[in-house]
């Protein structure tokens, strides 16, 4: 944006001094029109360079531009240069807290209608690109229409090796030249690479306050279609670890009376741009129901998702109607939910949006959920942070019948306009997914006990720069009995633990059985999650009753055998062989017995 001083020749002196007393006035665009042609040169070091040739079209022909003021959305600038056609220009430059203003003095009195001044800004900054782990991201910020403005083009230049751009928004275009209408869509923001990596050490806090045992549960970041988790080391060890419908991981542990638990866990986790399909056997109807904070059932819901039927219409819906209340952060916020985030849209932080997406899409059929997590950001105030505990970050997503979709109205608000709807990021990583129940779970960084002040979650970017997906570690043993009794059913199970550190999915296992017959013969685990454990109940067949054997198991997973012998005795042998011997046994002895009683013979 740039403001101009101008004067009537007529008045040279008198305006001079005029101008010099007083504020200078903001030109009206039937005095001059402006033309930009702007380039940022990106380097893989650096900082960006920015060049901008600006022509100044005269509208009057008594008035010329004596000076202008350009403001700068970025504090970090440095290097300076403006010039005309007499050279370089007098600057003052001054900054405020979030910009910096470059007021440059003309050299050239341009007069006359038609007539151009052409003049020239040259600067540095740090602002532009960003390296964040294994992505760079670059953002130019919005542009704001002035009336002066005719014209606004705005290329972007890259080393050649970086390739072709993971996305760009507003509009993906690969030559990186913007015309007037697309920068006043949103902010400029374009990424290169193929994925990132966070590391992760998370700490939970459980507590048992009663005085019998419980058992209780905490929530591990998960696989989603966005991301592949890594879970490394937990902490104590749990129980086991499930999945629930939502795709949570849920570490069960046992606490006795009055007992504390600290836990520990540490991992990976390599985030995608793009969702891939899964789910695709969803029962969506667990995902339109009402839930508290989502109201589906309220009239203003439904009128709203009688107008907005897409998730698009939806989406832009909530982005327009609330305000982020960047006061309500710092202040113990309190949920509000769908309904009355619309009764007070100035109040809104992530959840609201969150709550009100979601309530208007399920009513509108379409099914939807929230995502809570942590989400890299280097502007907070562009990219706001607004979760309780350790400042976490809420979002929605949606199915579109194949996969979820993951939306972030809240930051296409705040960001004004970059859009987190056609193309998300690589910054939000899922700490925990609340569908069946818009309450439970909790994310990490919520286990505290007594509202404690601590440090529960650092995120930081790996070192590792492939992180080589790591195979699940299968661990199996049978449990079945030594010896059997032929005639009668043999009952055992197969224990699969996944002690390595990602989720094993749709393991095939299979189940052979010498001289009987082994149900079921074959099992797939569909999910397994690190450290999650599984009991799979095996039955074989009644064998003769006279019939003596050793039956061989043997199980088949993935290049591990696992066998484990069973001696099969008939009934006679271990039953009645006994009774005859005992029987026998006590015969022998009644009669010897009976013959000691007996009277000897006299001669």
């Amino acid at each position: 944006m740039s403001k101009f001083k101008v004067q009537n020749i007529l008045f040279i002196f008198l305006f001079s001094v005029f101008c010099f007393l007083f504020p200078g006035k903001v030109f009206a665009s039937t005095e001059f029109l402006s033309d930009y042609n702007v380039t940022y040169y990106v380097q893989d070091s650096g900082p960006t360079l920015v060049q901008q040739q600006i022509t100044f079209t005269n509208q009057q022909t008594n008035l010329y531009a004596t000076e202008s003021e350009i403001t700068v959305g970025s504090t970090n600038i440095s290097n300076v240069i403006a010039s005309d056609g007499l050279g370089n220009l007098a600057l003052k430059i001054s900054q405020d807290k979030d910009t910096t203003k470059i007021h440059v003095f003309f050299n050239q009195k341009v007069v006359g209608r038609g007539k151009k001044l052409n003049w020239n800004l040259e600067y540095q900054t740090t602002d532009v690109l960003s390296k964040i782990g294994l992505i760079k991201e670059i953002n130019v910020p919005r542009l704001e229409l002035d009336p002066d403005i005719n014209s606004y083009n705005l290329s972007i230049i890259v080393p050649a090796n970086w390739g072709e751009p993971a996305y760009v928004k507003p509009v993906y275009k690969k030559n990186l030249v913007f015309n007037k209408d697309e920068l006043s869509r949103g902010q400029i923001s374009i990424a290169y690479g193929s994925y990132q990596i966070f590391d992760f050490k998370l700490k939970y806090h459980l507590n048992n306050p009663r005085i019998t045992p419980v058992l209780t549960e905490i929530a591990l970041p998960p696989d989603t279609n966005y991301q592949s988790v890594f879970i490394n080391s937990l902490s104590p060890a749990p129980l086991t670890v499930n999945m629930d419908k939502d795709g949570n991981w849920l570490a069960k542990y046992a606490l006795s009376s009055g007992e504390n638990l600290d836990i520990l866990a540490t991992g990976s986790a390599k985030i995608f741009l793009n969702p891939n399909p899964k789910d695709s056997n969803l029962r969506a109807s667990v995902y339109l129901s009402a839930q508290k904070y989502w109201e589906v059932n309220d009239p203003q819901i439904q009128a709203l998702a009688q107008k907005y039927k897409t998730p698009e219409a939806i989406y832009n819906y909530v982005v327009t109607t609330l305000r982020y209340n960047y006061n309500k952060v710092n202040q113990n916020p309190q949920r509000l939910g769908a309904v009355m985030a619309l009764t007070h849209p100035d109040q809104a932080i992530c959840m609201e949006f969150t709550d009100l997406f979601i309530a208007i899409a399920r009513a509108a059929g379409i099914p939807a959920r929230e995502v809570d997590g942590y989400a890299f950001t280097t502007n907070e105030r562009l990219r706001p942070l607004s979760l309780e505990k350790d400042i976490l970050h809420a979002w929605p997503e949606y199915y579109d019948g194949e996969k979820w979709i993951q939306v972030d109205p809240t930051w296409q608000n705040t960001t004004g306009g970059v859009d987190f709807f056609h193309t998300f990021d690589f910054n939000h990583l899922a700490f925990s997914i609340k569908g069946v129940n818009s309450q439970y779970p909790y994310p990490a960084g919520s286990y505290k006990i007594n509202n404690q002040e601590t440090k529960d979650v650092d995120v930081s970017y790996s070192k590792n720069l492939t992180l080589d997906n790591p195979a699940p570690a299968l661990k199996l043993s049978l449990v079945f009995p030594s010896q059997a009794i032929a005639g009668f059913p043999i009952s055992g199970k197969l224990l699969v633990n996944n002690s390595g550190p990602s989720i094993l999915i749709k393991h095939h296992i299979s189940f052979f059985a010498d001289k009987a017959v082994i149900s079921p013969n074959s099992y797939t685990v569909n999910f397994l999650p690190p450290f999650g454990k599984k009991e799979i109940d095996l039955t074989l067949n009644r064998t003769s009753w006279f019939a003596q054997s050793n039956v061989l198991i043997r199980v088949s997973s993935s290049g591990q055998n696992l066998t484990h012998e069973i001696i099969v005795k008939p009934v006679i042998l271990i039953y009645l062989l006994p009774v005859l011997l005992i029987l026998v046994f006590f015969t022998f002895i009644i009669a010897i017995l009976k013959r000691l009683k007996k009277p000897h013979e006299q001669p």
